[in-house]
């Protein structure tokens, strides 16, 4: 079940409201509740489908949620925005690992290799 969408409050804050959201994700999961920020991080795709930051934050949910091919999709469609995200790419190797696909996680490793150092 679906809760009352914090849209509203948030776009009534101001124009960054999309910014204002993921922070308020972070601070739900923070604080113990990954299911208000999974809510929060789904609002924010729905508004933005190409923010990878916000793909990986609700692959993070979903791991912490126990959801993992959800979480392994996130990851997936975040590595598709930002094939250098480092953290989407690792979590999706940890993922694979657990469900013993090992090439896959393998090959997700070996391009974490190659991947620029900032």
């Amino acid at each position: 079940m679906r809760r009352k969408s914090l849209w509203p409050v948030l776009h009534a804050l101001g124009e960054d409201h999309l910014c204002l959201a993921a922070r308020l994700a972070s601070v739900f999961a923070r604080a113990g509740r990954p299911e208000r920020a999974r809510d929060l991080y789904l609002q924010v795709i729905d508004r933005d489908s190409e923010d990878s930051g916000a793909f990986y934050n609700l692959g993070v949910m979903h791991d912490a949620l126990g959801e993992v091919d959800r979480a392994m999709a996130a990851y997936r469609r975040a590595l598709q925005l930002d094939p250098g995200h480092v953290d989407a790419r690792l979590n999706l190797s940890i993922d694979l690992l657990e469900r013993e696909s090992f090439e896959e996680a393998l090959r997700n490793y070996l391009l974490l290799l190659d991947l620029p150092v900032d």
